[in-house]
């Protein structure tokens, strides 16, 4: 006769490797997801889901309108919006290839 308990051990670790693998990078995606979407404002520089750059112009509660090109505003639900492009980024990124 086994022991109950050394047969559950399999068990066990597969639940907690499903977790380590699945759940917590699920988690992490979601609670960045809902602070990318809180830190929204009217003026960041975003990227869309589809990898289209714009402007917010406008927010409201499910919908922002984008600048996507001067005088083109489209307006998108908001979750399309997959980050918020951090510009001082950019501008060291432009400095560094002028001076080469």
């Amino acid at each position: 006769m086994s022991d109950p308990v050394a047969s559950l051990i399999p068990l066990l670790l597969l639940v907690l490797i499903f977790y380590l693998l699945v759940l917590r990078p699920a988690r992490k995606r979601q609670r960045d997801f809902v602070k990318t979407q809180q830190a929204l404002s009217e003026g960041l520089r975003i990227m869309l889901a589809s990898g289209i750059y714009g402007t917010i112009t406008a927010l409201r509660d499910s919908e922002a309108d984008v600048e996507i090109a001067a005088g083109t505003v489209i307006t998108i639900n908001r979750q399309a919006i997959a980050s918020v492009i951090d510009e001082s980024v950019d501008e060291s990124l432009d400095e560094s290839t002028d001076e080469s």
